[in-house]
This record gives C-alpha cells, structure tokens and sequence, in this order.
C-alpha cells in the first residue's frame, strides 16, 4: 500500500468547484473518489488545523490553539513549534512504528525536525534556510535550491512576488520528485502557496484590480494542478488524498479593539489612561524585541506587542485576536459567573444595527482534553465585515487597500484510488489521520476524537 497526501492549505471548496474545469488533475481526484468539505477546527488556522490533522484530536488535546500562546500574567509570548505538540502522535510517527517508511515535506508545524521512519523536511514556522530543517540532517545537503516559504508581507511589487512564488513551488516539487525515488509507503507534501497568493491578492468584488488578481490566483491553482499532476505519476500510488486545511474568502472591512470595551467594563487596566502612542510602543516593543528577533518572519505579523500597556495583574480579562477573524478573551481566573456575563454582554455588541459578533463559545463547548486550561477560556467569530485590532480604538473603518482576506471554517478533501468508491461526504479535519491508519490496516489509538471513513468500494 502507498498513499500520497497532497496539501493544498488555504484552498476553498467553493473556489474549487467553481474552476473544475480548469483544474484537470485535482477534478479527475474528486470525481473519480469520494469527496466533500473538510470542516476545520476553531479557529480555522494554519497552526492548529494542521496539527489537528497530524494527530487526528482536536486543541484540547494536543493543545495548540493559535501561532503564539500568551501568559495572562506576564504578557510573555511564545511562537508555536513542533515540541510544544502534546500528548498526540503524529500520524507518521504511528506509520513508522508500524514499519511504514514515510516522507513529510513542507507540512506546517513540523520544525525543529525530529527522527521519523524516513525523511522530513519541515514547513513553515521554520525560521529560514540557515537552521537544520531536515532530517536527517544530511539531507539538507541534498536539496537543490530549496526555500521553504514565501512571505507575502515581505513583498510590495507583485511580479517579483508571483516570480519567487512560482520559483519555490518549481523547486519543492523537483525536490519531492528526486525524494520519490526513494522506498516510501506514505509520502506528504503542502503547497503553502496556494494560501499565501489569496492572501495578497484575494481582494473586494469592487477593487479596481479584481479581476487581475482573480485570474492571477487561478493561475497559480492551475500551475499547481499541473504539478499535482506529476507528483500523482511519478508516486504510482494505491491512494492519492487532498486536502486543505481551511478555506478562504472573508474581507473584514472595520477592525474592532475588544480590549478598549473590556477597559470600559472594567476588566482590564491599562498603565496608561492617557497613551503616548511613541512611548507606550517604544517601552512594549523593547519587550517583544527578543520574542519578534527569533520569530520566523511567517509569524512576525501575529507576535505583534499589544499598542495598550496592559496592568496585567490588574486585569480580569484580556482581548487577543487568532487571527483575521477569530478572536478570544482570556480571564486571569477561573470566574464561571465573570465568563457568562462576558458571553451575555459580548452577544449585544453592535455597529450601525449590525452584530460585530457571529458566534460566541465556551472552550468547553468545543474542546476537551488536558490542555484545555491553555486555552483562553471564550472563543468568537467575528461576523463577515469585522476582524480584531489591538489599535487604541473600539471600531474603525480599515481603508480599502488594507483590508486582510481571511480564512473560512471549511476546507475539502479528496480520495481516489483503485479501491475507493465514489461518494460525496463531508468530514473533520480530524478523520483524515484514522482514515490513512485504516487504510494501512493499522488501527487508530483510542484518544484519536476522528474516525475513519468508509472509502472503500
């Protein structure tokens, strides 16, 4: 048995079905298999979404919930790795255990490397080239010309950023092709860029250069199917999978400081009443100095020091935002009573009649496990037109051309294969780990919150 798993990250169910026809290969996956959405954990990101796929349980478990984690106490922030995934095997970890020899190339969440049952090249979170990103470490010496990631918020000019990006995928996918020369059972590879591209360029349906970027970020899908075409060939696997592990298209148009409403409720205190905007940032950001010189430059946009100089022992709770449209609160305290008056409060907020708030959620409500204390204790979507700000301001009007595309709960998934029947299903991100297990015959560990697929014909 050989299985190829081939990770699009970021790409939506909506946007694929729409360019079938324009995408041969990966239509030819889903028509010839079973297929449907791929509902993502909350919040919808990278960070955890992976790490919820490589381990099969959900935030509570193997408690990543976000890119950093922030001490209540101490403000202290610290960037996500592959050592601070708890209590979970990965999926290829249980693969080598059982005598499977497996590849892992570019997958999230995956440096600093470690031992696995063949080769891994780490993805992003890695901080750059010059660090040991493979394993084993001779392995380095053996990539040709291999980047791991391209920043879109390190660009400005948009043909140099389609130039590299374009560049970086050729080269990983030569790489992987000279790897599958090598004996595997299971072989992985994410395509970061498909997630990057609708960052930069996914845009309003009235921007001015709409359709240009539209067509641009097809494009680069179809470039990427050609690939998926040769990676499929050259594997001759039993199973081919896709997957993403989220999907794309929400465009806030007001950015929201839900840490002003807490200071204005009374359950957060600031330093300063009055902030010098110099030096309130000039005293933080000495703070996060160290914190942002070590961060890879993917996550530098996250680890951003907060503009208030929070009292933190003061403070009964905290505003953080996950993410474009995911936010949480945290309490300094376990406060049952505290979190439902939170909740109660948070549901009435409201710009110009419309709710700033989609859906609001105990972590309890949709985590479990013994991780779940690090998880901050309420969770929200933010609706449609709102994302999360850490500006000195409640509610402000973001300008059109800085306005961030974000991601959307869903994902898709795709499995085909000899033996595999045809269907349409929706999934978890969580039930693709147990569903490979069980098509190797191997069955999953009982903490696994996913289960495996009927797929066979």
């Amino acid at each position: 048995m050989k299985v190829l798993i081939i990770g699009l990250d970021g790409a939506d169910p909506d946007f694929i079905e729409k360019n079938k026809s324009r995408l041969r290969n990966i239509s030819g996956i889903i028509d010839k298999g079973i297929s449907g959405k791929l509902r993502s954990v909350i919040p919808p990101l990278t960070g955890p979404a992976w790490t919820s796929f490589m381990t099969g349980v959900n935030p509570g478990k193997h408690g990543v919930h976000h890119f950093i984690s922030t001490d209540i106490n101490s403000g202290e922030e610290k960037i996500l790795n592959s050592e601070m995934i708890k209590d979970s095997k990965k999926l290829w970890d249980i693969l080598g255990e059982n005598q499977k020899k497996v590849t892992v190339i570019n997958v999230p969440v995956t440096y600093p490397p470690y031992p696995v049952n063949g080769y891994m090249v780490t993805g992003m979170l890695t901080p750059d080239e010059s660090c040991e990103f493979t394993y084993p470490k001779t392995l380095k010496s053996e990539l040709k010309d291999y980047r791991i990631f391209v920043d879109w918020m390190d660009y400005s000019n948009l043909e140099k950023f389609l130039s590299d990006l374009y560049d970086v995928t050729d080269k990983r996918v030569s790489n992987a092709l000279m790897l599958m020369n090598r004996p595997w059972d299971f072989f992985m590879l994410v395509f970061s860029g498909t997630d990057v591209i609708q960052h930069f360029l996914f845009k309003e349906e009235d921007h001015e250069n709409k359709g240009i970027y539209d067509e641009a970020i097809l494009k680069y899908f179809m470039f990427i199917d050609e690939k998926i075409g040769e990676l499929k060939k050259k594997a001759g696997a039993d199973v081919v999978l896709l997957m993403s592990d989220h999907g794309f298209g929400k465009i806030p148009k007001k950015a929201v400081n839900l840490n002003v409403w807490l200071e204005k409720k009374g359950l957060l205190v600031s330093k300063k009443k009055t902030l010098d905007m110099k030096g309130v940032f000039f005293e933080i950001a000495m703070k996060f100095r160290k914190l942002r010189s070590i961060a890879p430059k993917s996550v530098k946009r996250v680890a951003k020091p907060p503009v208030m100089d929070i009292d933190w022992p003061k403070t009964k709770a905290h505003f953080s935002k996950a993410w474009i449209n995911v936010g949480y609160i945290k309490l300094s305290q376990k406060d049952e009573e505290l979190r439902n008056r939170i909740i109660s409060e948070l549901e009435t907020i409201e710009d110009s009649g419309k709710r700033v708030i989609d859906s609001i959620y105990k972590k309890g409500d949709i985590y479990s496990g013994r991780h779940l204390d690090e998880i901050p204790d309420i969770v929200f979507l933010f609706s449609d037109d709102y994302t999360g700000s850490l500006k000195p301001v409640f509610i402000e009007e973001i300008p059109k051309d800085r306005r961030p595309a974000g991601h959307r709960i869903n994902g898709f998934f795709a499995i085909s294969g000899e033996k595999i029947k045809r269907a349409k299903t929706d999934a978890s991100i969580m039930d693709i780990a147990p569903t490979v297990l069980d098509l190797f015959g191997i069955e999953k560990p009982g903490y696994m919150d996913g289960k495996a697929l009927d797929v066979r014909g």
